[in-house]
C-alpha cells in the first residue's frame, strides 16, 4: 500500500496545530481579541487578530515542527508544511457572543499549496483543526 502521506506527516501536522492553538488559548481570556501565537523553543510570535474575519496565510513549519513567519504565502513553498489560520468571529449562531468569541480553524498542508485559497490536491495531506475561543 503507498499513499504518498506519512504517518510522521499526519502526527507533525497535528502537533504544528495544538502547538497554534495552545498558544492562542493560553492568551485569550487575559488578552482578547489580539493574541500573538508564540513558540518559546523558538522565539517565533506572530500577531492575530481574533476580532476580524481573515486568513493568515503567510505561516509555514519546518520538518521539526518549528513555526516560521514568511514575507508572502509564496514562501510556503520552500517548507514542508503550510499553516493556515482562519478567523471566524461570526460565532453567535453557535450559541456565542460575537464580541467575546471567534472560531479559530488552523489548516496544515503537506506539501503546500502556492494558492491556499484552492482545494487541496490529491497529492497534498490537510489536517483542519477548530476551536472557539472566548474572552469568558
Amino acid at each position: 500500500l503507498k499513499t504518498g502521506h506519512s504517518a510522521q506527516d499526519q502526527t507533525r501536522s497535528a502537533q504544528i496545530a495544538q502547538d497554534v492553538l495552545t498558544s492562542i488559548a493560553s492568551q485569550a481570556q487575559t488578552n482578547y481579541p489580539n493574541v500573538i501565537i508564540k513558540q518559546t523553543s523558538t522565539n517565533f510570535s506572530y500577531n492575530v487578530d481574533l476580532s476580524t474575519a481573515r486568513q493568515y496565510n503567510t505561516l509555514a513549519a519546518d520538518n521539526e515542527g518549528r513555526l516560521v513567519a514568511l514575507p508572502n504565502v509564496s514562501q510556503a513553498m520552500q517548507y514542508p508544511y503550510q499553516v493556515l489560520v482562519q478567523i471566524n468571529p461570526k460565532v453567535d449562531t453557535l450559541g456565542f457572543d460575537n464580541t467575546f468569541a471567534s472560531q479559530v480553524t488552523v489548516r496544515v498542508v503537506t506539501p503546500p499549496s502556492p494558492d491556499p485559497t484552492k482545494s487541496p490536491s490529491g497529492t497534498q495531506s490537510v489536517s483542519d483543526t477548530v476551536r472557539i475561543f472566548s474572552k469568558y
